[in-house]
């Protein structure tokens, strides 16, 4: 290997998982680190893995945590009761989850779980860790955007090289309703950052975009590009976001809440089937809206199972049977929808007729071999296999003792560096 040229390191590399790479190939010489970590060859062997497909990658189960503050705590006895019936309710079911009609996997390793405590984070010293709830509200090629309680200001990390970049604050010092999505240019290379909130000065909804300049390939072009928010002027945002928008293909799509009322502010107590999808388009710097594949649907959420497609996940069946339809976006400028597949529990546990409120299976996203990650009620988990229709259960070890986690979703580590992004911040 020492004699092979950089440039046939990186062809070579391409062929491996971002994990490897990181753990194992990186450690081996400075070469070698040198290739993985500098902006030049780092970024042609970060864009070469982030072209496989989702099959191709080895994804985690990433658990979001962070640590109750001791000051807000909540002595209401009906919010007390609803807790203990709450795990009550969950600790039945995880005492008969073995009892489901599907396969066993006891073998989970505890590799495959990637858990994030944002009170570990490297937060600025004026801020403090505890004072304020951590809200992730977008993720894209393994970088997470994330903001605090007053939604100003987004930061980015990448858990699988252990960076955290703080971006400076929006211009509208007081928003509601605010979010976040993180897109890719193909055309510039370059990821942008989307916030589409209401201003409260003036009861409208705004959106400014944010530019990272991904240093270029050629080591003799050096960007000085500067990085600032820019308001959209292009076109308007006509709904209010919904946070944790899906980027797919270039386009960032949010759940949109519309305004039917003129009379009447703004709000998240609109019903969902009155919704519509809110699309940005990264490279046009165009918003546009994409209506649901059927009306009744009154409880949904987006995902992003498939490469370049965007899945609408259907889990407004309150039965028994507990179904979930999930419908893929093959054509978004003709808004063409197509039914791809219907889950069922009652396939998984036909004795169990007991009514919920809500759903209780959900889609936690895109699995290894094609399979698709599902939560039952908090921390059961199991994978749903397209090709063959059948289901598998999963077992992650100390998983169900980890009362701090709050959110679950699917990662797929990265080699993109924060510090490959020029930022020479113009305020």
């Amino acid at each position: 290997m020492d004699q092979l040229s950089e440039d046939v390191i990186v062809k070579i590399f391409s062929n491996l998982k971002a994990k490897t790479i990181l753990t194992n190939l990186r450690l081996v010489c400075k070469q070698w680190r040198q290739i993985i970590d500098e902006s030049y060859y780092g970024v042609q062997l970060a864009e070469n893995l982030l072209k496989k497909g989702v099959d191709e990658q080895d994804p985690l189960l990433l658990l979001l945590t962070q640590n109750p503050n001791n000051n807000n705590n909540n002595n209401d006895a009906s919010t007390v009761w609803d807790e203990v019936n709450k795990r009550r309710r969950i600790n039945a079911i995880i005492n008969n989850i073995n009892n489901l009609n599907m396969v066993s996997n006891d073998g989970i390793s505890k590799e495959k779980v990637l858990e994030i405590n944002f009170n570990q984070f490297p937060w600025p010293e004026e801020e403090d860790k505890e004072e304020e709830e951590v809200f992730l509200e977008s993720s894209l090629h393994g970088i997470l955007c994330f903001t605090k309680k007053t939604k100003t200001k987004p930061y980015l990390a990448n858990p699988s090289r252990k960076e955290f970049l703080e971006l400076p604050s929006i211009t509208p010092s007081k928003v509601r309703y605010c979010s976040y999505g993180l897109g890719f240019d193909k055309s510039s290379r370059n990821y942008k950052v989307v916030s589409v909130f209401l201003n409260s000065s003036n009861d409208k909804i705004e959106a400014m975009i944010y530019t990272l300049h991904l240093r270029d390939h050629d080591k003799k072009k050096s960007s000085s590009s500067s990085s600032s928010w820019n308001m959209i002027t292009k076109s308007q945002p006509q709904c209010l976001p919904i946070p944790m928008p899906k980027c797919v293909n270039g386009v960032i799509y949010w759940i949109g809440l519309r305004q039917f009322d003129n009379t009447k502010p703004y709000t998240y107590n609109t019903p969902l089937n009155l919704c519509k999808i809110m699309a940005f388009d990264i490279e046009k710097e165009k918003f546009g809206l994409v209506s649901l594949p059927i009306t009744n649907i009154d409880s949904f959420e987006l995902a992003h199972l498939n490469n370049g497609v965007l899945s609408l996940v259907d889990s407004s069946d309150k039965t028994p049977n507990h179904r979930v339809e999930i419908w893929n976006l093959k054509d978004y400028e003709k808004e063409y929808w197509i039914k791809m597949y219907k889950l069922e529990w009652i396939k998984l546990a036909p004795l169990d007729q007991s009514p919920f409120f809500a759903n209780p299976l959900r889609v936690v996203g895109p699995w290894e071999n094609g399979q698709i990650l599902l939560c039952y009620l908090s921390k059961c988990f199991m994978t749903y296999d397209p090709n063959t229709d059948t289901f598998e259960k999963l077992s992650f070890p100390d998983l169900l003792s980890n009362e701090l986690v709050n959110q679950y979703h699917t990662y797929f580590p990265t080699l993109l560096s924060l510090s490959w992004f020029n930022q020479h911040h113009q305020h």
